[in-house]
Protein backbone atom coordinates (compact mmCIF):
# COMPACT_ATOMS: atom_id res chain seq x y z
CA UNK A 1 0.00 0.00 0.00
CA UNK A 2 1.45 3.37 -0.97
CA UNK A 3 1.71 6.41 1.32
CA UNK A 4 -1.35 8.12 -0.09
CA UNK A 5 -3.52 5.03 0.42
CA UNK A 6 -2.21 4.64 3.98
CA UNK A 7 -2.99 8.29 4.72
CA UNK A 8 -6.52 7.87 3.33
CA UNK A 9 -7.11 4.74 5.42
CA UNK A 10 -5.82 6.58 8.50
CA UNK A 11 -8.14 9.55 7.83
CA UNK A 12 -11.13 7.28 7.24
CA UNK A 13 -10.40 5.37 10.46
CA UNK A 14 -10.16 8.69 12.30
CA UNK A 15 -13.54 9.83 10.97
CA UNK A 16 -15.19 6.50 11.83
CA UNK A 17 -13.54 6.60 15.27
CA UNK A 18 -14.94 10.09 15.88
CA UNK A 19 -18.45 8.97 14.89
CA UNK A 20 -18.06 5.88 17.09
CA UNK A 21 -17.07 8.07 20.07
CA UNK A 22 -20.04 10.38 19.53
CA UNK A 23 -22.37 7.36 19.49
CA UNK A 24 -20.81 5.92 22.67
CA UNK A 25 -21.04 9.25 24.49
CA UNK A 26 -24.63 9.69 23.34
CA UNK A 27 -25.56 6.18 24.54
CA UNK A 28 -23.82 6.58 27.89
CA UNK A 29 -24.72 10.14 28.79
CA UNK A 30 -27.78 11.29 26.84
CA UNK A 31 -29.93 8.47 25.45
CA UNK A 32 -32.94 7.78 27.72
CA UNK A 33 -31.34 9.57 30.66
CA UNK A 34 -33.54 12.14 32.35
CA UNK A 35 -31.67 14.72 34.38
CA UNK A 36 -31.61 13.39 37.92
CA UNK A 37 -32.34 15.52 40.91
CA UNK A 38 -30.81 13.91 43.94
CA UNK A 39 -32.94 13.66 47.06
CA UNK A 40 -29.81 13.07 49.13
CA UNK A 41 -26.28 14.54 49.25
CA UNK A 42 -24.10 14.18 46.16
CA UNK A 43 -21.32 12.50 48.18
CA UNK A 44 -23.78 9.82 49.33
CA UNK A 45 -24.70 9.21 45.68
CA UNK A 46 -21.02 8.80 44.83
CA UNK A 47 -20.44 6.35 47.70
CA UNK A 48 -23.50 4.28 46.77
CA UNK A 49 -22.59 4.01 43.09
CA UNK A 50 -19.02 2.76 43.21
CA UNK A 51 -18.39 -0.97 42.80
CA UNK A 52 -14.71 -1.85 43.24
CA UNK A 53 -14.88 -5.63 43.81
CA UNK A 54 -13.54 -7.33 40.66
CA UNK A 55 -15.91 -9.84 39.03
CA UNK A 56 -18.76 -9.10 41.48
CA UNK A 57 -21.15 -7.67 38.89
CA UNK A 58 -20.02 -10.16 36.24
CA UNK A 59 -20.74 -13.12 38.53
CA UNK A 60 -24.13 -11.60 39.46
CA UNK A 61 -25.01 -11.25 35.78
CA UNK A 62 -23.98 -14.84 35.04
CA UNK A 63 -26.00 -16.07 38.02
CA UNK A 64 -28.98 -14.16 36.68
CA UNK A 65 -28.56 -15.49 33.14
CA UNK A 66 -28.47 -19.10 34.34
CA UNK A 67 -31.16 -18.73 37.03
CA UNK A 68 -34.14 -20.67 35.69
CA UNK A 69 -36.42 -18.96 38.20
CA UNK A 70 -35.58 -15.46 36.92
CA UNK A 71 -37.81 -13.90 34.30
CA UNK A 72 -36.71 -14.18 30.70
CA UNK A 73 -36.37 -10.37 30.57
CA UNK A 74 -34.01 -10.37 33.56
CA UNK A 75 -31.96 -13.19 32.07
CA UNK A 76 -31.69 -11.42 28.71
CA UNK A 77 -30.73 -8.12 30.37
CA UNK A 78 -28.00 -9.89 32.36
CA UNK A 79 -26.56 -11.34 29.14
CA UNK A 80 -26.84 -8.02 27.34
CA UNK A 81 -24.97 -6.31 30.18
CA UNK A 82 -21.96 -8.63 29.88
CA UNK A 83 -21.91 -9.01 26.09
CA UNK A 84 -22.73 -5.34 25.52
CA UNK A 85 -19.83 -4.16 27.69
CA UNK A 86 -17.48 -6.34 25.65
CA UNK A 87 -18.86 -5.46 22.22
CA UNK A 88 -19.15 -1.71 22.78
CA UNK A 89 -15.35 -1.40 22.93
CA UNK A 90 -14.48 -3.97 20.23
CA UNK A 91 -14.41 -1.36 17.40
CA UNK A 92 -11.94 0.77 19.36
CA UNK A 93 -9.45 -2.10 19.19
CA UNK A 94 -9.48 -1.89 15.42
CA UNK A 95 -9.97 1.83 14.80
CA UNK A 96 -7.56 3.33 17.37
CA UNK A 97 -4.39 1.59 16.11
CA UNK A 98 -5.26 2.41 12.51
CA UNK A 99 -5.85 6.09 13.33
CA UNK A 100 -2.98 6.58 15.80
CA UNK A 101 0.51 5.21 15.12
CA UNK A 102 1.50 5.38 18.82
CA UNK A 103 -1.25 2.86 19.58
CA UNK A 104 -0.08 0.19 17.14
CA UNK A 105 2.03 -1.45 19.81
CA UNK A 106 0.00 -3.31 22.42
CA UNK A 107 1.51 -1.59 25.45
CA UNK A 108 0.72 1.92 24.19
CA UNK A 109 -2.74 0.87 23.07
CA UNK A 110 -3.52 -0.87 26.36
CA UNK A 111 -2.46 2.10 28.49
CA UNK A 112 -4.39 4.59 26.37
CA UNK A 113 -7.62 2.58 26.10
CA UNK A 114 -7.63 1.63 29.78
CA UNK A 115 -7.18 5.28 30.75
CA UNK A 116 -10.05 6.32 28.47
CA UNK A 117 -12.36 3.64 29.84
CA UNK A 118 -11.59 4.60 33.45
CA UNK A 119 -12.28 8.26 32.59
CA UNK A 120 -15.63 7.35 31.02
CA UNK A 121 -16.61 5.34 34.11
CA UNK A 122 -15.62 8.27 36.35
CA UNK A 123 -17.59 10.70 34.18
CA UNK A 124 -20.68 8.50 34.41
CA UNK A 125 -20.41 8.57 38.19
CA UNK A 126 -19.62 12.28 38.54
CA UNK A 127 -22.36 13.38 36.13
CA UNK A 128 -24.92 11.16 37.90
CA UNK A 129 -25.56 9.29 34.65
CA UNK A 130 -24.30 5.90 35.77
CA UNK A 131 -22.12 4.01 38.19
CA UNK A 132 -18.39 3.38 38.48
CA UNK A 133 -18.08 -0.40 38.19
CA UNK A 134 -14.70 -2.13 38.00
CA UNK A 135 -16.38 -4.97 36.10
CA UNK A 136 -17.46 -2.58 33.34
CA UNK A 137 -13.81 -1.58 33.04
CA UNK A 138 -12.71 -5.24 32.91
CA UNK A 139 -15.28 -6.12 30.24
CA UNK A 140 -14.63 -2.96 28.20
CA UNK A 141 -10.86 -3.53 28.26
CA UNK A 142 -11.39 -7.18 27.31
CA UNK A 143 -13.55 -6.13 24.35
CA UNK A 144 -11.05 -3.55 23.17
CA UNK A 145 -8.14 -5.99 23.51
CA UNK A 146 -10.16 -8.53 21.52
CA UNK A 147 -10.61 -5.88 18.81
CA UNK A 148 -6.88 -5.05 18.95
CA UNK A 149 -6.10 -8.76 18.53
CA UNK A 150 -8.30 -8.91 15.43
CA UNK A 151 -6.50 -5.81 14.11
CA UNK A 152 -3.04 -7.29 14.78
CA UNK A 153 -3.89 -10.67 13.24
CA UNK A 154 -5.48 -9.02 10.20
CA UNK A 155 -2.39 -6.87 9.74
CA UNK A 156 -0.13 -9.94 9.88
CA UNK A 157 -2.27 -11.85 7.38
CA UNK A 158 -2.45 -8.89 5.00
CA UNK A 159 1.31 -8.31 5.22
CA UNK A 160 1.99 -11.97 4.37
CA UNK A 161 -0.32 -11.79 1.35
CA UNK A 162 1.45 -8.65 0.09
CA UNK A 163 4.87 -10.34 0.40
CA UNK A 164 3.82 -13.36 -1.72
Amino acid sequence: MNRRSKANVKKLAGIILLLYLVIILWLLFIHNRPIRKLSFPYLDYIKQNIQLIPFHTISEMFRLVFNKEASINARVLGGINVIGNILIMFPAGILVPIAFEKCREFKGYFCMITSCIVCIELLQLLTVSGVFDIDDIILNVFGSVFGFTVYALSKKILCKKVEV
